[in-house]
């Protein structure tokens, strides 16, 4: 007489949860999305720490990017989550990370979250950004441009071909002057549902060409969460 002995379902591993503050510069910002995603794999295999993978067909590496940057912007705090199976000792993980990354990127910081947390693109409320030093003539014509841009009630663009109103998107933007009398720019931008600030529209608004300046994130802003566990 046959018996049907029970299939008992194999135990997933605890995961950890690690999310990392990281630096972005050089040739690496002009990089996409995708492209830093496959990076951030190679280094955590070349650091020998233990990523954890998403089930199914096609797994993938369990990382999730807070938000994509611009080609051609430089970042100094970006934010990204990744999934380990075995916890890493935080008191080296950012050596380690350091020391199997290409260059110009840096691990600044790495904290665990938990599980529980929401997605990090769920979380992103606004971008914080800085131009590179103008030119005294080039700032002169930023100042008026900026106070244009400041008084306009609308700036209608459109993204992937839908319409969107940049102007509420822009928190924040200021021609900031310098004791030489050339200046830069700085601008906190929101990120809303189905429309973000992006910095590249907001010079274009402002009559600037990427040629004429640099441009660095300098922070994200999160929506407030559950307190980070260290």
């Amino acid at each position: 007489m046959e018996t049907n002995t029970p299939v008992r379902p194999v135990p997933q591993p605890v995961l950890t949860r690690v999310r990392v503050t990281f630096s972005k510069s050089g040739s690496l910002i002009y990089t996409g999305a995708l492209d830093l995603q496959k990076i951030w794999e190679r280094v955590i295999r070349r650091a020998k720490l233990n990523l954890a993978y998403t089930q199914g067909f096609n797994p993938g590496p369990r990382i999730n990017l807070a938000s994509a940057l611009p080609l051609g912007v430089n970042s100094e705090q970006e934010l990204a989550d990744f999934w380990f199976i075995d916890p890493p000792d935080l008191n080296e993980f950012c050596d380690r990370i350091n020391r199997a990354a290409p260059s110009g990127l840096r691990a600044l910081t790495a904290v665990v979250v938990p599980l529980s947390t929401p997605a990090l693109q769920t979380r992103v409320d606004a971008s914080e950004y800085r131009s590179g030093t103008l030119s005294v003539e080039l700032f002169r014509k930023a100042q008026e441009s900026v106070a244009r841009l400041l008084d306009a009630e609308t700036l209608p663009r459109e993204r992937r071909g839908k319409p969107y109103d940049l102007r509420p998107l822009i928190i924040n933007l200021q021609a900031v002057e310098e004791p030489s009398g050339q200046g830069h720019l700085e601008m906190t931008l929101q990120a809303r549902e189905g429309a973000t600030g992006r910095a590249d529209e907001v010079l274009a608004a402002l009559g600037l060409e990427p040629s004429d300046l640099t441009l660095t994130r300098t922070k994200i802003i999160l929506k407030p969460d559950s307190p980070v566990i260290k």
